[in-house]
Formats: structure tokens, C-alpha cells, sequence
């Protein structure tokens, strides 16, 4: 019996310490909306390592710690003083109240030559207060205050960069060094939204901002004073129409015709060739023109400039609106309407043969579809890495040319325009969109077929596309 007496002593003893014993301190992570109750780490890689697991999006090698100090603000926590900030945080508060370390993502922590790191989003109001008034003046505004103001003694050597989406998008905030390279930040801001280089804009007192040089170089040209620790970015996505191209085939050799490209306000030229300068018209349209001469098999020679092409080239972009509402016009470049009313979804797979047959349908040749399709692929590409399907529609022609009107002289017997608009869906969402045989592209977009294959007719021929982000 003394031995079954003896271990149930021991047990005893065990559980009348755990009932006595100090439960471990506590303390918050946080980062933006984001936050996980945690047990006090012993030491500071402990905790940098529970950051890195709780936020795995997050760079591992630029994470930073800061805790709030009355009378000083956030201030960062070091490997060094962790063990005594170790325990005050043990004895701060009254237990129930955790101490809050929030989290963040230094951007050009390494060398000066390194730049941007990622950082996790942000949503809606950033915890960094509002910038200087005199920050957001117009541009000749902010020049005649800043070389009035004194020098400042002290420049500090991170900067609080934010960007701000508006109303109906996320807020960000990078820390940046003077040395950081813009394209690094641009790259970097891209990998963070998911989207490509190409699909948003930064403004800074509603004046673009630059993705060359660097933050320092930035900085100066917009003259902001070196001694503001915080500087504010409005960021919107773009809307590009992408490689939209003309084809002439003329029944004939025609030594001269005159193509124009009209777009209404709601986007502009991005990219023409040949290159010509655009036209502002009084309604805030914007056209761009050219002469060639164009031979039965498509070739075509640019007047102006005796090159030898096989199409013109054109690319405008829109930057995206936040309505909440559909715009009035069945195409708004700003925010064009695709979902699963008016398009189809597929996987990336049967997406791309139905594509090409689509294609085929809607009278481009093999030429035309094969530059369609590997035009887009990488954007194709992205969608399905991200686990996503593809939504899509093809344009009504008339509903395209409210957006983009398409003038020819002599006027062509038939005219086809392509245009394509895409998204990633996800898979779940994918289902609720129309089926395979709920839609005739063909008597959707409005292709005479029975006039696009007659050699005997003037044929111009258009496609392009437009990924909506």
C-alpha cells in the first residue's frame, strides 16, 4: 500500500501547484485589423519567429516589433532589451489586459542598394496620423512653402510611406529608406494587391508619381520636405485595353487609306504605333490617326513614316472609378461590367480551347488568334496560379464603339471588332455563371459572318481585350 500512498501524494502535490501558480504572461500581436493572443516569449527570436508563423505573408527577414511608450510613441523593440522589456511586459497591466506589440514590415532594411519588402495589407485607416495639410497643396503651392520654410536639422532615416485607396479599396503602409529604388516599391506593392505593374497608378497632390529613381529622387521633384517623416500616396487601379490592333484587307491594292481611333473621356492613349501625337477634342474625346496604304493580303505601309507593318497598334488605359453602381453605359472603360449576368467562367484549361474556337468563330485568323492568345497568356496564367477560373465576355460591337469608335475612309463593306473582357473567379463563385451553351458569341458580338471570308469585299478586322481588376 505505501508505494500507491507515495505516488498519490505526488499527484497531489502536483495539482495543488498548478492551482497556485502564475499563469504566463500574455501579450497581443497586432497588424492592422489582425491580432492573436499569445504567451509572453522567452526571447526575442521566440517572438520573431511566432510573428513569422502568424503572419506568414509578411518578409521574414524585415519584421519589426514596436510597443507603444507614453511620452515617446511606438518605439521599436531590439533583440538587446528584450529580456528587460521581457519583464515589463510581465508586470504591465493587471493581467487581464495584454500589452499590444504591433507589427511591422521595415521596407529597404538591408544595404542602401536593397529597396522594398512586402508588407501585409492594411484595411481602410491606417494607425499613423493624417499627413501635413501643406503635403497635399499643388505642386507650385508646395515649392514656394518648402524654399521659404527653414532647414531642418535632422532627416529621419525611415519613412512612413502610405497609400491610400479611397473610399472603396485597402490602405497600405511601407517604411522606406531615402535609398530605396521606386521600381522596387512599385514591384513590391504589386506582389502585395496581386496584380501586375501595369494595372494601378500612384499620385501624389494629384500630380503621377514616377517609378523611377529613387525615394530620395521622388522626394525632390515633388519637393517634399526631407524632414516629414510620413507621406501619403493615393493609388487606384488602372484599366488597360490591351493591344487592341487593326487589320486591313482591302479587295484591291489601295494606295491610301485613313484609319482614326476615337476614345470618349473615360480612358486615353497609352501606346500607339506608329507613332502619332493624340487629339484632344472639345468633349474631352482623344483620337489618333493614320495614313497607309494597304494590299489584299493585310500588309499595310504607314504614310507618315514608310514603315512596313502588318497592323496598327493602339493601347489606351482608363483609371477604375469606385461607383457603386454600374455606369449608364453598357461599356465604361472606368468600370467595365463583367459577372456572372453577362459572362462565363471556365478553368484555365477548357477556357483556352474554347477561346481559340471562339476566336475562330468570330472570323480572326490564325495568325490574329494565335497573337490573341499568347498576348494575354500571362494574365491567363496568373489567374490560374492564384486557383482561380476565368470569367469572360466578348463585347457587342456597338456597345464597343460608344467607348472607342473606330473611323475608316474608304469605308469599309465589313467591319469586325473583337474585344474581350476577363477576370479570375473563384472556383466556388464559378458555378453561378452562365453555362457553355447559354451564349452565341458570334450573334452576341454581332460578326457578319457571312461577309468576314469574302475576298471581294473591303474587311477590316480589330481585337483586343481588357482584364478587369
Amino acid at each position: 500500500m505505501a508505494p500507491r500512498e507515495k505516488g498519490r501524494g505526488r499527484a497531489s502535490t502536483s495539482t495543488r501547484n498548478a492551482s497556485t501558480s502564475s499563469p504566463k504572461p500574455s501579450l497581443i500581436l497586432q497588424r492592422g485589423k489582425r491580432s492573436f493572443l499569445i504567451a509572453l516569449p522567452d526571447t526575442f527570436a521566440d517572438a520573431i519567429d511566432e510573428t513569422r508563423r502568424l503572419f506568414p505573408r509578411l518578409d521574414p527577414d524585415a519584421l519589426l516589433l514596436e510597443r507603444e511608450v507614453a511620452g515617446f510613441g511606438w518605439v521599436r523593440l531590439t533583440d538587446s532589451g528584450w529580456e528587460s522589456e521581457a519583464a515589463a511586459l510581465a508586470q504591465n497591466g493587471d493581467g487581464d489586459k495584454p500589452v499590444v506589440l504591433r507589427v511591422e514590415v521595415d521596407v529597404g532594411s538591408g544595404t542602401d542598394e536593397e529597396a522594398a519588402f512586402l508588407p501585409d495589407r492594411k484595411r481602410r485607416r491606417c494607425l499613423s496620423p493624417s499627413p501635413q495639410p501643406s503635403n497635399l497643396l499643388p505642386a507650385s503651392e508646395r515649392k514656394q512653402r518648402t524654399s521659404a520654410s527653414p532647414p531642418h536639422e535632422t532627416t529621419p532615416s525611415r519613412y512612413r510611406l502610405r497609400f491610400e485607396g479611397g473610399e472603396q479599396m485597402d490602405d497600405f503602409l511601407f517604411l522606406v529608406k531615402q535609398t530605396a529604388a521606386m521600381s522596387k516599391i512599385v514591384e513590391t506593392f504589386a506582389n502585395v494587391i496581386g496584380k501586375p505593374r501595369d494595372s494601378f497608378r500612384f499620385c501624389y497632390a494629384g500630380d503621377p508619381v514616377s517609378g523611377q529613381g529613387t525615394f530620395a529622387d521622388f522626394q525632390k521633384h515633388h519637393n517634399i520636405d526631407p524632414a516629414d517623416q510620413e507621406v501619403a500616396l493615393m493609388w487606384c487601379f488602372t484599366q488597360c485595353g490591351g493591344k487592341p490592333v487593326i487589320y486591313l484587307f482591302p479587295p484591291t491594292p489601295l494606295d491610301c487609306a485613313a484609319v482614326s481611333v476615337i476614345l470618349t473621356s473615360e480612358w486615353h492613349f497609352s501606346a500607339l504605333y506608329p507613332a502619332v501625337d493624340p487629339k484632344k477634342g472639345k468633349q474631352g474625346e482623344t483620337s489618333a490617326s493614320w495614313t497607309v496604304s494597304a494590299q489584299p493580303d493585310g500588309s499595310l505601309v504607314d504614310v507618315a513614316s514608310g514603315l512596313e507593318l502588318k497592323y496598327l497598334f493602339w493601347e489606351a488605359e482608363a483609371y477604375k472609378t469606385t461607383a457603386p453602381f454600374p455606369s449608364h453605359f453598357a461599356f465604361d472603360p472606368s468600370n467595365p461590367s463583367l459577372d456572372a449576368s453577362n459572362g462565363r467562367a471556365l478553368p484555365f484549361a477548357a477556357f483556352l480551347a474554347h477561346l481559340d474556337k471562339t476566336l475562330a468563330a468570330l472570323s480572326l485568323h490564325t495568325a490574329a488568334r494565335n497573337d490573341f492568345i499568347t498576348y494575354w497568356l500571362s494574365h491567363f496564367n496568373r489567374i490560374r496560379d492564384a486557383g482561380q477560373h476565368i470569367g469572360f465576355r466578348f463585347l457587342a460591337q456597338s456597345d464597343y464603339k460608344r467607348a472607342a469608335r473606330l473611323d475608316v475612309d474608304p469605308k469599309p463593306d465589313v467591319v469586325s471588332r473583337v474585344f474581350l473582357l476577363f477576370k479570375g473567379v473563384d472556383a466556388v463563385e464559378a458555378s453561378e455563371w452562365k453555362k457553355l451553351d447559354e451564349i452565341d458569341w458570334v450573334k452576341e458580338v454581332g460578326v457578319q459572318v457571312n461577309k468576314v471570308t469574302d475576298e471581294s469585299l473591303f474587311r477590316v478586322l480589330e481585337w483586343g481585350g481588357m482584364e478587369v481588376v
